[in-house]
């Protein structure tokens, strides 16, 4: 998808990384799909707090990263990012139990 925005004057085109994110809190593990070649950073905090931080190269299109031994937990936020060439960034969220 993109995304195009001008003041009449400047125009900016961010086209959006097909980015999905999956959160197995009882496995520690957050998997989803982006664009092959992609580095993804995924986030997990509590409350505003930065807990954790990881980073992996997607292969074949699909990501995984461990938070192990760190115990994810539904009261944490968690996030995927993939950034593009000229440092747009994409986010996604899992969606969350109610």
């Amino acid at each position: 998808m993109a995304l195009t925005i001008s003041d009449g004057t400047l125009t900016k085109t961010l086209l959006l990384a097909a980015l999905t994110v999956v959160a197995d809190y009882d496995a520690d593990v957050v998997s989803g799909t982006a664009p092959d070649g992609a580095t993804v950073r995924v986030t997990a905090s509590n409350q505003g707090f930065c807990c954790e931080n990881r980073e992996t190269t997607v292969s074949a299109g699909t990501w995984t990263v461990s938070f192990a031994p760190f115990d994810l937990t539904f009261q944490h936020f968690v996030h995927a990012s993939v950034d593009d060439a000229d440092g747009d960034t994409t986010v996604a969220d899992p969606l969350r139990p109610r």
